[in-house]
């Protein structure tokens, strides 16, 4: 289970580059709350395409590269892999609980959005755009996404690979 899929068409170019401003990460997440291979939710105050751009610098998945091809996307899109990647999927098994997925989805976006409320987040994923990219160490198991509030103009990146 990977997002963006093998064959997602990934037509923009995004090039490695530290970002020099706020970068950190989401405290109120711990890993426990995502997945058993997702670290954690790093934050980047910018557009997505600088968050990308900080995260494939630092190496992604322990790898250093000077260009990855990415893709907007409909948080719709990558909705379904949330569920099932923040539910338990892994790459030597384990129960998935599509229950516990939609728990850490909302979970997620409630620590992004800032607030638990429907309206606040249902407002939140209704203005946000998300950024996918494909990384060269790309196998089964696997999420790349950076997600921005262009209102706030703050990014956060989630991403993490499972090898089989």
């Amino acid at each position: 289970m990977g997002f963006p899929p093998q064959r997602f068409d990934c037509p923009m170019m995004v090039r490695a580059r530290m970002f020099h401003s706020r970068v950190a990460v989401v405290e109120t997440l711990g890993a426990w709350e995502l997945s058993s291979w997702i670290e954690g939710v790093t934050s980047v105050d910018g557009v997505v395409e600088e968050a990308v751009a900080h995260q494939v610098a630092v190496g992604g998945c322990g790898h250093s590269t000077d260009t990855v091809q990415a893709a907007e996307v409909e948080f719709a899109e990558v909705y379904p892999a949330l569920l099932t990647i923040l539910g338990g999927a892994a790459a030597y098994g384990g129960a998935v609980s599509e229950s516990l997925g939609r728990l850490r989805v909302w979970r997620l976006l409630s620590a992004l959005a800032g607030s638990a409320t429907v309206e606040d987040i249902d407002g939140f994923v209704a203005r946000i755009r998300c950024l996918t990219w494909s990384d060269p160490c790309d196998e089964i198991w696997y999420l790349h996404l950076a997600v921005e509030d262009p209102v706030r103009r703050v990014s956060w990146v989630l991403d993490g690979q499972d090898f089989d």
